[in-house]
């Protein structure tokens, strides 16, 4: 005999801005922005799960999942440094900040299965593949604290109205490829009706792999002329080319390639036992081991490089399940 069930669902979010001003009263959510802001998710998602049975002890189980979600965001970028006043905004611009996002995952999980009064248990083998393609981009209004920080740091702080129109130009576009592939079992065994032991093992690879390019470029920048002019001579004049090479470090920097991958793997030991103190009350302890996978990235505000360890976890699980009246009440608690 056999066992096949499939379905799928499309979602569509579709909502404003988000970016509200609380100057005047937090209540109000009063919004300053020069442009309207949006926010839109679609997503389809498509699974099939099928099951075969062998034998009256034997079966196995096919678990088969597709994901695709579109995701693309506008947003009004120094609607957070509106200088409210009288209701009014004060940075009257129209600096924007865009993103569009496409991940697709497919999964893949093939089980075989074996039970028995007292012995029940599975192995299996999952992969898992994930494309994740980001493209990101406008300019952006540099707040005037950041300036003013920036300029203190090379004793130019007084040469703030030159660098009122500081801006930056971004764009980045990122594409991770992430391949996951594991093989597991289980066993469960009942010593007796009061004592029921279990373990497992699972091994589990990952493969992650990802592609940048970004390009930052500052505009506003002082001329170095005007500030001898008219901010205090020479000192002034060496004061805005320090931080105008200081800006083109990080622009540079902010856009260097990044081609990277990395790999990560882990063997995930469970064990447990369960204690049937009736029919309808039982308690267990679990002790298993997880992990989270290593990666690189870069950073989609400064546009540097940074990666990451994979992190590992040992997670202790105490649990109570009961039923009561006669199945009419369910009471059930884990403590981690």
């Amino acid at each position: 005999s056999h066992e096949l069930s499939a379905g799928h669902a499309v979602a569509v979010n579709d909502a404003g801005d988000d970016d509200v001003d609380r100057t005047l009263n937090i209540f109000d959510r009063n919004s300053f922005g020069n442009i309207q802001g949006s926010e839109k998710t679609k997503t389809l998602l498509a699974s099939l799960d099928s099951q075969l049975d062998l034998t009256k002890h034997w079966f196995i189980k096919n678990i088969v999942t597709y994901n695709r979600a579109r995701y693309n965001r506008l947003d009004d970028d120094n609607s957070s440094f509106t200088g409210v006043l009288n209701g009014n905004n004060a940075l009257d611009n129209e600096f924007s900040f865009a993103r569009d996002n496409l991940t697709t995952t497919f999964t893949e999980e093939l089980r075989l299965h074996y039970k028995s009064k007292s012995l029940r248990g599975h192995i299996g083998a999952y992969y898992a593949k994930i494309d994740d393609d980001d493209a990101s981009g406008g300019e952006g209004f540099v707040p005037t604290s950041i300036t003013e920080a920036t300029l203190n740091a090379f004793g130019a702080g007084a040469l703030l109205p030159f660098y009122s129109n500081l801006s930056f130009l971004r764009d980045t576009g990122r594409r991770t490829k992430t391949e996951n592939f594991a093989g597991f079992g289980e066993l469960e065994y009942d010593v007796s009706k009061f004592l029921t032991l279990y373990s497992g093992l699972r091994y589990d690879k990952e493969k992650f792999e990802v592609q940048a390019t970004s390009s930052r470029v500052t505009n506003g920048l002082a001329d170095p002329t005007l500030c001898f002019l008219f901010g205090g001579g020479a000192a002034a004049q060496l004061g805005c080319q320090q931080v105008n090479a200081f800006a083109a470090a990080q622009d540079a920097q902010a856009s260097q390639p990044l081609n990277a991958s990395t790999e990560s793997e882990a063997w995930l030991p469970l064990m447990g036992t369960r204690l049937n103190w009736t029919h309808d009350l039982s308690t267990s302890f679990t002790v298993k081991r997880g992990y989270r996978a290593g990666g690189a990235g870069e950073s989609l505000i400064t546009g540097t490089d940074f990666d990451f360890d994979p992190e590992f976890v040992w997670n202790y699980e105490a649990a109570l399940r009961s039923k009561w009246f006669d199945g009419r009440l369910t009471v059930n608690a884990n403590v981690y």
